[in-house]
């Protein structure tokens, strides 16, 4: 199989960022390091779909190269305009298509919900500014996109494990200006 490649694609592969190839060699990857497969039939299955997709002919990708399109159109939209008070028909509208399917997209690029993709953005976007602004948490918040204090501070508490204000003070143990949250 190995020299069927090498004769098909040649000695250095090149492969899109969405390809086939490389979602089989993730799936195979998350299976060995986070599910602790050590099963010797079940590595091997994996294994020979991960070969096979590299032979698979990489026009087959259309279909998965719009979705991955229409999701990142909305990353876009919702790391543009976080601030808004955004819904999932937001989105979808703004993408062209319905809440549901985009739903569906986002799962299918190991991703949360759309709504929690802006969520995290929120939460990001409100690290930094509690380190690099004087505004209060409650400024902040509603910068964020967050309508109420106390949701802002409840949502901050899930993510981070205490609330803004505490936040703010432990400069110490947290230095981070900047966090990502994927």
């Amino acid at each position: 199989m190995c020299d069927r490649i090498i004769e098909q694609e040649g000695a250095i592969l090149s492969l899109h960022e969405n390809s086939l190839a490389l979602s089989s060699f993730w799936d195979m990857y998350k299976s060995i390091s986070e599910d602790q497969l050590s099963d010797c039939a079940e590595l091997s299955v994996l294994l020979y779909r991960f070969m096979l997709s590299l032979l698979t002919p990489e026009a087959g990708l259309t279909s998965k190269t719009e979705h991955s399109t229409i999701v990142s159109k909305a990353k876009h939209f919702i790391k543009e305009n976080y601030a808004l008070p955004l819904s999932l028909e937001d989105i979808a509208t703004h993408c062209g298509v319905t809440g549901a399917y985009l739903c569906r997209l986002f799962q299918r690029n190991d991703l949360a919900s759309p709504l929690e993709y802006l969520r995290r953005r929120r939460i990001e976007t409100a690290v930094t500014m509690l380190r690099t602004t004087d505004l209060s948490a409650q400024d902040i918040g509603r910068q964020c996109g967050f309508d109420s204090p106390s949701y802002f501070s409840k949502t901050f508490k899930a993510y981070l494990g205490f609330s803004p204000r505490e936040y703010r003070e432990q400069t110490i143990n947290y230095p981070f200006d900047t966090i990502f949250l994927d």
